[in-house]
This record gives structure tokens, C-alpha cells and sequence, in this order.
């Protein structure tokens, strides 16, 4: 993917992640469903293969209406569009020591978002039924493996971070899994904010002069709108006398 989208409600952490320039991980015990990284029980495993992930959650589209209803506060908040970072752009950003001298598939940056897989219960249950659940079980089956099988085991477990229910399957989600720090430099450049149909015309100026500095050249803002006699979600260029007109000629200062 070379575009990305994550909604944010209107609030200090999404301020600050927006003056700051960085973004969020969050430990999957935050989130607000309680099989996510879970569908594997075993205690141990859980201590070993997730205890330290902090995930980045994004999606791949910016007009789906429960999440605009879930995610940004009924519609009152902002989708942010990142598109990947350039190649010369990386090579920049690691000399600022902005990112790790790392090879670029090893970057937390949009590209290498993976792509979160939606399965049914019964798939779900197949997919983990020869996966121990107990920690004498693990233990067990591990040390009568050999070194390939069980390297295909741990590939198979590490799997399950990006696999939840088919219920969940309209968010279209993308995940950055990392394991250093929940404070994490952008994944791509802003190239899009979209505002809620709710949000307040005092909030969309406050968000505009905050990505003013330096931003203003490359972000396009846009205002998502319910169509006429429609019952979905669009978006169109932003429109200062219809979207802002209690703030002068300019939404950026």
C-alpha cells in the first residue's frame, strides 16, 4: 500500500501526536476487542510473543461510517492521510537519526504494514486447533520438534497478531508491529486530512495551523459530507466558505 489512513477523535493525545509529528503504538491489551492478539491461550506464549508488541492500527479507506462513528467521536473528529515515505526521503531521515539506521523493510513506515487477515470462528478454530493452549502442552510439543518445525511454529503463532473475526472485516485494517517504544516518528508523510461531518469549524482551523509550519505545500484538507439523498460517506475539497465561515479567508495561517 502506498496510502493509509487512521482516524482520530479530537482530544490531547491526537494534539499532541499531531504537534509532535509521531504516532501512537498501542499495547493490545487497550484494545477494544478482547480476542484481538488473543486467540492463542497459552499463558506462556501470550508472555513471549505479545507481551512486548505495541501495533500501529490503520486502514486502508477513509469513508467507512462505523468508523468514523467509533473512532473519531461521532463524526466530531479527523482521518489523517500518510503516504510512504521516498526512498531519498529515508536516506534523510536516518541521517537526523530520525529513524534507525536500518534497512528500509524494517522501518516502521507504511509500506510495510501488513495486511490484517478476517477469518470466521470456524477458521479461527482450524487455524489454531494444533497450537498448544497450555504451557506444559507448548513446552512440550516445542523441545520434540526440530529446528525448522519449530521455527514454522513460532512463524505460524506470530501470525495471530494479524488475525481477528470476519466481523471486524470493514475496517480494511493494515498493522506496524513494533517492540521498542510506543512513540514512533510518522509512517509516511501527511498528504491528507479529512474533517468529520461533525466536527467544529474552531477545531478545523486548530488543526490547520497546527500542520502549518512546514506542511502546507503537500497536505490537501477535505470536508466528508453526507451525499444528497445518499446514505454513505464522501468527501470533497474543503471549501472555506462553506466548511470554515467563522474564520476569515484561510483555514492554514
Amino acid at each position: 500500500m502506498n496510502k493509509l489512513y487512521k482516524y482520530y477523535s479530537i482530544n490531547n493525545l491526537s494534539v499532541a501526536s499531531l504537534t509532535n509529528g509521531y504516532c501512537w503504538y498501542s499495547n493490545p491489551n487497550s484494545f477494544n476487542d478482547p480476542f484481538d492478539t488473543k486467540i492463542i491461550q497459552c499463558e506462556l506464549l501470550q508472555d513471549l510473543s505479545f507481551s512486548k508488541e505495541k501495533i500501529l492500527c490503520l486502514s486502508a479507506i477513509n469513508d467507512n461510517l462505523l468508523m468514523w462513528a467509533h473512532y473519531t467521536q461521532s463524526h466530531k473528529g479527523f482521518c489523517i492521510e500518510f503516504s510512504d515515505h521516498t526512498d531519498e526521503e529515508l536516506v534523510k531521515l536516518k541521517s537526523k537519526g530520525i529513524f534507525p539506521n536500518e534497512s528500509n523493510d524494517k522501518l516502521s513506515i507504511v509500506r510495510n504494514a501488513r495486511e490484517v487477515e478476517y477469518k470466521s470462528t470456524e477458521e479461527i478454530e482450524e487455524y489454531i486447533a494444533d497450537i498448544p493452549s497450555t504451557n506444559d502442552e507448548f513446552l512440550k510439543l516445542y523441545h520434540n520438534l526440530d529446528v525448522e518445525k519449530q521455527a514454522a511454529l513460532i512463524k505460524k503463532i506470530q501470525k495471530t497478531s494479524f488475525i481477528k473475526h470476519k466481523d471486524w472485516s470493514y475496517e480494511k485494517e493494515y498493522r506496524i508491529i513494533n517492540t521498542s517504544r510506543n512513540l514512533i516518528r510518522f509512517p509516511g508523510n501527511i498528504s491528507g486530512v479529512f474533517f468529520g461531518m461533525n466536527m467544529s469549524s474552531i477545531e478545523k482551523r486548530m488543526i490547520g495551523m497546527i500542520l502549518s509550519p512546514d506542511l502546507k505545500n503537500r497536505i490537501k484538507f477535505y470536508q466528508m459530507y453526507r451525499p444528497h439523498n445518499k446514505y454513505s460517506l464522501k468527501y470533497r475539497d474543503f471549501d472555506l466558505k462553506k466548511d470554515l465561515p467563522d474564520f476569515g479567508e484561510s483555514l492554514i495561517a
